[in-house]
């Protein structure tokens, strides 16, 4: 599971990105970071379960 970036801790929206392809999983923590969210990174199922301890504002899930 990928840590949170981007924004200043607690004042920014937290999204999961659930993606098993590191690239794309990449490309779309670095565009909702530069829109100033801040982002975890999960790579499949079982970390993805694991970040939602962490109380995202939204989930961005890859189900295929």
């Amino acid at each position: 599971m990928g840590e949170a970036k981007g924004g200043a801790a607690g004042r920014s929206p937290l999204v999961l990105i659930v993606e098993d392809e590191r690239d794309i999983a990449d490309m779309l923590a670095d565009y909702f970071g530069i829109e100033g969210y801040r982002t975890l990174v999960a790579g499949d199922a079982a970390s993805a379960v694991e970040a939602c301890r962490r109380g995202p504002d939204v989930i961005l899930l890859d189900v295929n």
